[in-house]
């Protein structure tokens, strides 16, 4: 099957995604159906306060997840059948001082292992250890093609650092010949549009894929904040369930478990790995419940699906449609800032 995904991804995009967005739509209402992934919060500390990351407004507690609670999240994984977990949330996980130890025993239970990064801390030392470890995926959050864009929205980097980290992660990991896939993930602004082309043209190099995505309010962000910045004001389909209520679970930090990969205040807690297993908090009547409000598109009475906006419940087909167009316009200049008014 997955030879299979990836066959129809590389060779026929548009199917691929259709089907995987039948796929979500059908799974929400089949009975005795079990996650397909888990995001583990190794930390829930970040170095940068960037401009649409609601991390550096959130008053809850900040800690780093223990190893050996670790393990057991791995252990309950292999026994509940989840195949893959991604060792982050709203942090930054090459802050956990054990981040190499955490992909080693991930891979020693033979899951597949996703990181996401910001790629500040990604110096020499880290990427070797990185890639030795087996690291399935990695993805870098970049947005901006020169200092003075990055910089103003990634507040805190530094430029010439993380263009330097990942162009020296790619190389080792080349001349090796080893994995991770390397992707590149950016949150398409308004005041950006004019630079996709050399966006891709200078970060592609140092990736497998680029992938883009909508500026959402991340459940923290006033509106007023980011509003310019928004290319959509409300997405162009019926909202639908949140498709996370039936494919993957959220353990923070310390064990507490979410029904969202963006409870920046713990709104959603659904149970606590410390008390219960990740199948007793599965099958919860707390987490049905939320399930169940979202069968019926009752969204407000969750204040955190409440405020959710368009960019951040943004369906696959959406997402892939919005990097077609980004891919076909590329080398045609400002005309793509027309295009992308009328999608």
């Amino acid at each position: 099957m997955k030879i299979i995904n990836v066959f129809l991804k590389n060779k026929a995009p548009y199917l691929f995604y259709m089907l995987l967005n039948m796929h979500q739509r059908v799974r929400i209402k089949r009975p005795n159906f079990k996650p397909l992934h888990l995001m583990a919060e190794v930390t829930n500390n970040c170095n940068l306060k960037c401009k649409m990351c609601g991390n550096r407004l959130m008053k809850t507690k900040r800690g780093v997840m223990d190893l050996s609670l670790f393990k057991k999240v791995v252990m309950q994984c292999q026994e509940f059948g989840i195949s893959d977990i991604s060792l982050h949330t709203i942090g930054e996980p090459l802050l956990h001082p054990h981040i190499i130890d955490i992909i080693k025993i991930t891979k020693e239970s033979n899951l597949k292992v996703l990181l996401s990064t910001n790629a500040l801390l990604l110096d020499k030392q880290i990427s070797e250890a990185i890639i030795t470890s087996g690291l399935d995926f990695i993805r870098y959050s970049i947005e901006g093609i020169d200092k003075s864009s990055y910089e103003q929205i990634r507040c805190g980097s530094n430029f010439e650092r993380v263009m330097s980290n990942i162009a020296y992660f790619k190389k080792i990991r080349d001349s090796q010949g080893r994995s991770p896939y390397i992707t590149i993930n950016s949150i398409m602004m308004k005041s950006l549009l004019g630079t996709v082309a050399d966006f891709y043209r200078l970060w592609g190099k140092f990736a497998d894929e680029i992938y883009f995505t909508y500026i959402g309010n991340f459940n923290q962000i006033p509106h007023e904040e980011i509003k310019n910045e928004v290319l959509k004001e409300e997405p162009p389909l019926k909202r639908r369930p949140c498709y996370m209520l039936w494919e993957t679970m959220v353990v923070q930090w310390d064990g507490k478990v979410s029904a969202c990969c963006m409870d920046f205040e713990n709104e959603l807690i659904v149970g606590d790995i410390n008390k219960n297993t990740l199948w007793e908090i599965w099958e919860s009547d707390i987490y049905n419940k939320i399930r169940q409000y979202h069968l019926k598109r009752e969204f407000n009475p969750i204040s955190l699906c409440k405020r959710c906006d368009a960019g951040n419940r943004s369906t696959v087909m959406e997402l892939f449609k919005l990097n077609q167009s980004l891919l076909k316009l590329k080398n045609r200049g400002d005309k793509i800032v027309r295009y992308l008014r009328h999608l």
